[in-house]
């Protein structure tokens, strides 16, 4: 139906498949909530996603803390030498928060998108990659470049350089680009080489790994062998790796 355009019946569809989760299943229950809350924004109905946007939020925090007291009680029983079940940990608030943010963005409501960002990472403050990543797309769009060169950097940091930071460095990249610097910084340079396991090399379409020894932008090498060349399913010839976005 969502394909179709049908987004009124898709919405009833989503509905009766949250009916078969409980609110206190641990993880189950957002997807049709998400699914629910994209439809209702395409058919422009925006105050009935938001209310439900901030239900599901509400849902995901009062269930992440009923899962961190039984967890600690489960603990306890442990130490004391009892039995105990260890409950299914459930969804994070954070993650619930980073999804209602990009589902609002790509529908073109960066206000309200913002609403959940920030939530997610206040849920949790040394996490909220993604959301950082939102924070930092919302920054360059209004042409705030050092929020967004700040967001993108917590994105790359409180994600670890892992798998899930690779759509920041564009915005970082951008971000600096847009303002007037050259390059990425030091800092970003010294932690990948540290991470050592993989350094992007960005195109108009994406971005890819690069192997072997390459040059950096401010001039200085990566050892050879750092990292290893990524194909995509569509092999491209390969480019510079002073390649801009």
């Amino acid at each position: 139906e969502v394909k179709r355009g049908r987004f009124s019946e898709a919405i009833e569809y989503y509905r009766r498949a949250s009916s078969h989760f409980a609110a206190d299943d641990p993880r189950d229950w957002f997807r049709p909530r998400l699914g629910e809350i994209i439809c209702l924004i395409k058919a422009v109905r925006a105050q009935e996603a938001l209310d439900r946007s901030r239900d599901a939020w509400k849902i995901a925090e009062r269930e992440y803390a009923r899962f961190d007291r039984l967890k600690k009680e489960a603990e306890r029983k442990i130490r004391r030498g009892d039995s105990a079940e260890i409950p299914r940990r459930p969804i994070r608030p954070s993650v619930v928060g980073s999804k209602l943010g990009q589902a609002f963005l790509q529908e073109g409501e960066p206000d309200v998108a913002l609403e959940f960002f920030r939530n997610a990472i206040e849920g949790n403050p040394r996490g909220g990659c993604r959301a950082r990543q939102g924070l930092a797309t919302i920054a360059l769009r209004v042409g705030d470049f050092s929020e967004a060169e700040k967001r993108a950097v917590e994105a790359l940091e409180v994600g670890k350089y892992q798998a899930k930071t690779v759509s920041a460095w564009p915005l970082l990249i951008e971000a600096r680009q847009r303002s007037g610097k050259r390059g990425l910084g030091r800092k970003q340079i010294a932690a990948v080489r540290k991470v050592g396991n993989g350094v992007v090399i960005f195109r108009t379409n994406g971005c890819r790994f690069a192997s072997g020894s390459r040059r950096c932008w401010d001039g200085s090498s990566f050892p050879r062998k750092t990292v290893r060349w990524m194909p995509t399913r569509l092999e491209r010839p390969r480019l510079p790796w002073v390649a801009s976005p």
